[in-house]
């Protein structure tokens, strides 16, 4: 409200004006700032001066000072990346910043990673056709695995995807959002077991490596010892393995020529012999989670492969092909099996080719990707060979031995014709457990563990 002045009034009002006016000019000169006091309601007065207090500039209402909190949001953003890190907590370390900051001729843009794969080492191994061997083979569920396996593998389209992979969330982060590989996904595309038991072994020392050898293929314990001795460690290579499988074809074709999961060393084409034991007793075979299994050695691997000074890539690389094949079929080379039938796992429909040597076409392909491009549910034609059942919908940790895996069904619910909303937390669904946690979620809280009706909202309708 203003107050109405006489003459008098008006002009002590502007002498008392130009004061203040004077008095702030003079009190900066010295090096005194001049803050701002609430306005009066009725008459401009000469403002309080205080030595060394900043000026608060915001009109006409002071506002909190937020300089501080925006300069932390630059400082932990990315160009090109995320602007919250309180999901992908790690990027800082991803492979994705080098490249983004590449100039065009940086090396880092032409840089591959190395991929280890040994399918095809396992398939030139000659497997016999009596009628006993396959009889084992197929009791162990792993039989699948022999038309799974791919003699070629486009590696700059693996390399390509391993940059969008994000550990924390265990998905690729693409253009057209997250996308991941499910025990569905691994079901449909090898045709093995995605329920049963973890499998539980603990690394082994060389003695009892050693000794395993001897029980189960008949090896020199001593033998065994010095060949550990070069491997620096209990493993087995391909060409040893291929020996053994022509002079023990009872014992060790039946442990290595099924083609179960490769899990590799990252540095050079080597078979760990813990794996022998799962073979002791055939009839129980099929009882472990050999799907399971799979999806864990590889999501390992992808964690490592896209941190910035990876150089590697490895894991069940087959089972990686086939995943980008089935739900990106434009991208990468491949053709169709013309002995492909419907009762087969999906990935024998596949023959990949060589393609490009290098990720930098098909890293310009997944950017410019649109939804049109995907394939989100290739699975709806081969319902009656490999239904969905429940564990797909399984939230949480996955594990083989020591090492564990995200399993977030809830971040892609696309892939399961559900429209995709913004998800919980991963944190929720994978806290902190040891393995035994694990184990015991897995085997006594499935119900409670699962994606259900209500979580999973609106299912897509087709048009």
């Amino acid at each position: 409200m203003l107050v109405e002045l006489d003459k008098e009034g008006r002009a002590e009002h502007i002498r008392l004006l130009i004061k203040s006016l004077l008095q702030m000019l003079l009190h900066r000169k010295e090096g005194v700032v001049v803050s701002k006091d609430r306005r009066c309601e009725e008459h401009m007065m000469p403002k309080r001066v205080v030595r060394g207090e900043q000026p608060n500039v915001e009109e006409p209402q002071p506002q909190p000072n937020n300089e501080d909190e925006e300069s932390n949001v630059q400082e932990e953003s990315y160009p090109g990346g995320p602007r919250d890190l309180s999901l992908l907590k790690n990027y800082h370390k991803h492979r994705a910043i080098p490249i983004w900051y590449a100039q065009p001729k940086d090396p880092i843009l032409n840089k591959s990673l190395r991929c280890i794969a040994s399918a095809n080492k396992v398939k030139k191994i000659e497997k016999p056709t009596q009628d006993w061997f396959w009889e084992y083979i197929i009791a162990s569920g792993l039989e699948p695995l022999v038309r799974s396996n791919f003699n070629v593998l486009d590696y700059g389209v693996l390399w390509a995807f391993a940059e969008r992979w994000h550990p924390e969330t265990s998905t690729f982060h693409l253009p057209i959002g997250e996308m991941g590989i499910t025990l569905d996904d691994v079901q449909c595309l090898l045709h093995i077991s995605i329920q049963g038991r973890f499998l539980n072994h603990v690394k082994i020392s060389r003695p009892d490596g050693a000794q395993m050898l001897s029980t189960y293929l008949g090896i020199d314990e001593g033998d065994a010892l010095d060949m550990f001795a070069t491997l620096k460690g209990p493993y087995l290579t391909h060409s040893y393995v291929k020996g053994l499988v022509n002079e023990y074809l009872d014992a060790a074709e039946t442990t290595f020529a099924n083609n179960a999961p490769m899990h590799e060393q990252k540095t050079l084409y080597y078979l760990d012999v813990v794996y022998i034991q799962y073979f002791a007793d055939l009839s129980s075979v099929h009882e472990w989670n050999w799907g399971s299994a799979a999806l864990v050695h590889l999501q390992n691997y992808l964690d490592y492969a896209s941190q910035a000074g990876s150089s590697q890539l490895a894991g069940y690389m087959s089972l990686f092909e086939g995943w980008i094949i089935t739900h990106f079929p434009t991208l990468g080379m491949w053709q169709l099996e013309t002995n492909f039938t419907e009762n087969m796992p999906l990935n024998a429909k596949f023959a990949p080719r060589k393609g490009h040597k290098d990720s930098r076409g098909y890293r310009q392909s997944i950017d410019n990707i649109q939804v049109s491009d995907v394939v989100f549910s290739p699975y709806d034609n081969r319902r009656h060979v490999r239904p969905l059942i429940d564990v797909c919908w399984f939230s949480g940790w996955l594990r083989c031995a020591n090492l564990k895996a995200k399993h977030l069904p809830e971040r892609v619910l696309r892939q399961f014709k559900y429209v995709q909303g913004i998800p919980r937390d991963p944190d929720i669904s994978t806290p902190n457990m040891n393995i035994f946690e694990i184990d015991r979620v897995w085997a006594e809280e499935m119900d409670m563990r699962l994606i259900d009706e209500n979580m999973r909202g609106q299912p897509v309708v087709n048009a």
